[in-house]
């Protein structure tokens, strides 16, 4: 009788190899993986060096937005000087 691909008629002393061959197959073919709290560390680090990289993107943007507005002021007070000065010519 077969079950589950096993042959039932197996002893102890078979399942017991068998069991031991499985368990030594799995342990070798998961050694090299990383343990759970080794992987949490590597996503909090990353989450931090994320978090950073956007603050930096964000202080960036707000560097050069407040840049675009202060030279767009001194655009506009330059244009407002040039039109009073125009319009005093023309009275």
């Amino acid at each position: 009788m077969e079950v589950n691909g096993i042959v039932s008629g197996m002893d102890e002393d078979q399942l017991t190899d068998l069991k031991q061959f499985i368990l030594a197959t799995i342990s070798q073919a998961t050694a090299d993986l990383p343990r759970r709290d080794e992987v949490f560390g590597r996503i909090d680090s990353l989450q931090a060096d994320m978090q950073q990289g956007f603050a930096d993107i964000q202080e960036a943007i707000g560097d050069a937005l407040a840049t675009s507005k202060d030279d767009t002021d001194q655009r506009l007070k330059n244009h407002e000087q040039r039109i009073t000065k125009l319009e005093q010519r023309v009275v």
